[in-house]
């Protein structure tokens, strides 16, 4: 499920949304289960296909009851550990639903609630939620609880594709567990009283897991429970369980008992993936093929959302990606009922081949078995722009996600790949390489020619020092001094004694011209 503004549409959380008769496709989706399909008796191979259907919803009318609850003597417990993080059990609803509990307000009602890596808000049914104004759940009773305020007067709504949530923003004690340790006493809810078309969600509420409260006014519910000390650190991770078992979320950490091991018995590494959106657990999607055919995407985002039950993509991608059954199997599409189908024969099956995205350098694979199921429709009457890697995809891996680093980590069978470079790629590697060039030669440029001023600087600064030595020379020897290596001779004093004597003697001849000049 992912968070949209209020005057948008957002994905219905079991992402089966109905379309009305007069809506055109924006996106397309695989889905398990299609309960309102409205099958004639005039084509075969769609009666072969209800009966299937209705098969398979008598089997699943007698598990619900003993899935409905888990089982009393689970191993599993959802206490605080000493070691700062704590785990719980989610309830797997056919593998299309997984939600678990939580505990709101000072009486500490129990509630469930679908645990949603697509969204931000925390919201629960109140006591006002009644009638056909609210989906079939257990309803919060806000009056019985000390902690509970109202933050805002005027309510707010959430949109999905065919209904939606309205509610007050307030506050209220929310804890993991019955034991007070695990409670947060002021934690932001969407006390909602007003829901619709919501009758096939199996929770009473949701629990949003995003990453960020940029685009509402919730809280982030694992960097709270940081900050509660509940937790010791911002990661959390998702077992997302095949079959009838139970899942499981652990908070503060991951368990890597949950992982697979490899085919060699080992261990599996976890690879990472760095978020590309802060808003979303949103990463680069680079390449998505199917056998030897590759996609080209209309988009190079993909958001992992545990809310989702299916793989989503573009209307554009899957357009090729159905294209590549219709060349290669035997597979059609019934337009009338919007409804894709496929020869699925244990010998048929078997040609059938993974699907491998690429995220990063990481190549991430789906056997067939995740993305074919026995019905299927492309029932969204809107389009996402990116695509979202659902629960299908995630029961084939252990799924960590890091708050702190801002990342996604995947345990489970994964292929290295380098990332395919376009032509723009090559020009930009071009042109980063001549403007590397283009410094290296300019700082070259400005280097030398420093050089080369300072040693003109320093030959000037020798040659005005060799004037300003025969200057000071010349003025010296003007004054009557004379430095010798070895000896200084002064005249200073006897020339000074010398010029008075100078002058009477040349006045003296001066007089006695002048007398014989007279006689």
């Amino acid at each position: 499920m992912i968070d949209i503004p209020v005057e948008r549409k957002e994905k219905n959380p079991l992402h089966n949304i109905r379309k009305n008769d007069n809506e055109t496709y924006d996106s397309e989706c695989l889905i398990e289960e299609e309960k309102e399909l409205k099958l004639t008796q005039a084509n075969g191979v769609l009666n072969l296909i209800q009966s299937t259907y209705q098969n398979e919803q008598i089997k699943q009318q007698t598990l619900v009851q003993s899935l409905s609850q888990p089982s009393p003597f689970s191993l599993f417990s959802t206490a605080p550990d000493t070691s700062g993080y704590v785990e719980k059990e989610l309830m797997n609803y056919f593998n299309v639903q997984y939600y678990g509990k939580l505990y709101l307000g000072s009486q500490q009602e129990q509630m469930t609630f679908i645990f949603d890596t697509g969204s931000s808000w925390l919201w629960a049914p109140t006591t006002d939620c009644t009638g056909a104004n609210c989906h079939p759940s257990e309803k919060y009773d806000t009056k019985q609880s000390g902690f509970y305020q109202v933050l805002a007067d005027i309510p707010t709504s959430i949109k999905y594709g065919t209904g939606g949530a309205a509610g007050y923003l307030s506050k209220d004690q929310v804890c993991l567990s019955k034991n007070q340790s695990t409670c947060m006493k002021d934690y932001s809810i969407l006390s909602v009283f007003r829901t619709s078309e919501l009758d096939s969600l199996q929770a009473d509420g949701i629990l949003g897991l995003a990453p960020s409260n940029q685009r509402t006014k919730s809280s982030v519910f694992v960097e709270e429970l940081f900050k509660h000390g509940i937790i010791k650190e911002r990661v959390f991770s998702f077992y997302v369980s095949k079959g009838q078992s139970s899942s499981r979320v652990t908070f503060g950490g991951y368990n890597m008992d949950y992982a697979a091991p490899a085919a060699d018995g080992q261990n599996q590494s976890i690879t990472w993936n760095y978020l590309i959106n802060s808003n979303y657990w949103s990463l680069s999607l680079v390449k998505v093929s199917l056998g030897d055919k590759t996609l080209k995407l209309s988009t190079k985002s993909a958001i992992v959302d545990t809310g989702t039950s299916f793989l989503l993509m573009p209307s554009s991608d899957f357009s090729q990606f159905f294209s590549y059954f219709s060349q290669k199997m035997l597979c059609g599409i019934d337009k009338t009922y919007n409804l894709y189908f496929c020869l699925c024969t244990p010998e048929n099956l078997k040609t059938f081949p993974s699907l491998k995205i690429q995220l990063g350098n990481n190549v991430y694979s789906m056997p067939w078995e995740s993305y074919i199921q026995k019905i299927m429709s492309m029932d969204f009457p809107y389009g996402t722009g990116f695509w979202i890697l659902g629960d299908n995809f995630l029961n084939n891996y252990y799924t960590i996600f890091d708050l702190e680093q801002q990342r996604v980590g995947f345990v489970g069978s994964v292929a290295y790949e380098d990332i395919p470079r376009s032509i723009m790629d090559y020009i930009q590697m071009i042109v980063v390489g001549l403007l590397i060039l283009i410094i290296i030669y300019g700082g070259y440029q400005i280097c030398f020619n420093n050089n080369k001023e300072s040693v003109n600087y320093r030959e000037i600064q020798r040659a005005n020092a060799i004037s300003d030595d025969r200057e000071n020379n010349h003025y010296v020897q003007l004054a009557g001094e004379y430095n010798a290596p070895h000896q200084t001779i002064s005249r200073a004093h006897s020339d000074l004694l010398r010029q008075p004597q100078a002058i009477n003697e040349n006045q003296n001849k001066d007089q006695g011209s002048n007398q014989r000049l007279i006689a």
